[in-house]
């Protein structure tokens, strides 16, 4: 599970940074009058990185064990409302985030359990660590 997470969040985050790259959108402070409530850079905010890590981290744990996925979801779903009441997204940038994090999760869960190659690198990869 955790090996799985690891590699769709590099999935995930490796698609906003291509996202990034042909589109750039203001955040919402930068435009509009919104009530900041923390300091953050004037850079891009579509997709959302923090939406895109909460949604793949718990998309990944709901995967293998549901009950405790559910909860997972809700704080995921916790941290990217909070990115939007902070005023550093727009609703699109986290919805894109959700739909980014879980999207890759159920990709790579789905790779792993029908590719033997996959499911042997997974394998290989815990066992390096275990060495380490």
């Amino acid at each position: 599970m955790v090996v799985e997470a690891c590699l769709a969040a590099c999935l995930a985050l490796a698609i906003n940074v291509l996202i990034g790259m042909f589109i750039y959108r203001y955040r919402p402070f930068v435009h509009h009058h919104v009530n900041w409530l923390i300091p953050h850079a004037k850079n891009d905010s579509f997709a959302s990185d923090h939406a895109t890590a909460a949604f793949v981290i718990a998309a990944a744990i709901w995967q293998w064990k549901k009950r405790e996925g559910w909860v997972w979801l809700l704080l995921a779903a916790g941290i990217s409302l909070s990115r939007v009441w902070t005023g550093v997204h727009y609703p699109a940038d986290i919805i894109a985030g959700m739909l980014i994090g879980t999207g890759s999760a159920f990709a790579v869960y789905t790779l792993v359990n029908q590719s033997e190659k996959a499911a042997g690198l997974i394998r290989f990869l815990i066992n390096l660590y275990t060495k380490v």
